[in-house]
């Protein structure tokens, strides 16, 4: 029983099975199909069965409430100035982690952009954007943003975003794109830190999902341009700093708002420098160990 309330030990169990889920249904070929909206549904039937099914069954284990705990509650309107800042923090950032790891690789980015745009134009857009974007930012936000980073709240709150964004990276079987879902996972745990609601992140999320099948994929045809690469990149980062800058003084203005309300629960995380210990032992638990050597076994197969 003191094992199952460590969320070091029993978190990484749930998501090697979630790899093994996706490793098997890849091998059986569960979301090929004869026609593109087959497709399409099917990924969202295998989204709930991998993400959704595994985390209510965790979050009853661990007892928890999904208003309190997971935070499964809406967030105020005068937050979407923080969600549609970060919005650009996560396009921007990941954009510019890609064209790095790109450079490195000597690979070209936006195939999978490219994938979903010509799946869409079979299946349809509005079944598109729904499968393809929205119900995977709901099913992985409730999973990563809302159990998991509920469960792993007893540490630090950098801890605790930085290990869930870690595992949000494997279960996506990609070792190409592992930094910038990382990068993408601490962005989205700090939106839920700091509105306390698991659906600021979802719709974070599917916004994000939105551009990246339908915008991204045409950024990356202007950086194969000449010169496109070296603009492409400065407009970014100037986009990105001016981001990072509204989205902290946003921030800053949320918790000034929480100081200054009586009512209000007084349960964020310690907020305060991570502790490397703390953090080592998370990071270096056997069943941490095994997952990530599943993903990086999974990732290099599939």
């Amino acid at each position: 029983m003191k094992l199952i309330n460590k969320p070091s030990f029993l978190a990484p169990i749930v998501v090697t099975a979630m790899l093994f889920i996706m490793m098997i249904s890849d091998i059986l070929g569960i979301t090929d199909a004869d026609s593109a909206s087959a497709i399409l549904v099917s990924t969202v039937v295998l989204q709930i069965i991998v993400f959704v099914l595994p985390m209510v069954f965790y979050a009853n284990l661990k007892d928890m409430k999904y208003t309190k705990d997971v935070m499964l509650r809406p967030f105020a309107l005068s937050r979407l100035g923080l969600i549609f800042a970060l919005l650009g923090v996560m396009l921007t950032g990941s954009f510019l982690i890609n064209i790095l790891l790109s450079a490195v690789s000597g690979s070209e980015g936006g195939a999978n952009s490219a994938q979903y745009l010509e799946i869409g134009g079979e299946g349809g857009m509005l079944l598109t954007v729904l499968a393809v974007c929205v119900a995977p930012a709901i099913c992985e936000e409730f999973a990563f943003r809302g159990v998991l980073l509920a469960d792993y709240k007893k540490y630090r709150a950098l801890s605790a975003c930085l290990v869930t964004s870690v595992l949000f990276a494997a279960v996506h079987l990609d070792l190409a794109s592992f930094i910038p879902n990382v990068f993408c996972g601490l962005v989205l745990a700090w939106l839920v830190m700091v509105t306390r609601s698991l659906i600021a992140s979802m719709l974070l999320h599917a916004l994000y999902n939105i551009c990246v099948v339908f915008v991204i994929p045409y950024l990356w045809r202007v950086t194969l341009e000449p010169m496109g690469t070296l603009f492409v990149v400065f407009a970014l980062a100037g986009v990105f700093i001016l981001c990072v800058l509204f989205s902290l003084g946003e921030a800053q203005a949320i918790y000034a708002e929480y100081a200054r309300d009586p009512f209000m629960e007084k349960d964020i995380p310690n907020t305060k420098i991570v502790n490397v210990d703390e953090l080592c032992r998370v990071f270096f638990s056997p069943t941490f160990i095994v997952c990530m050597i599943v993903f990086i076994i999974a990732s290099l197969l599939l």
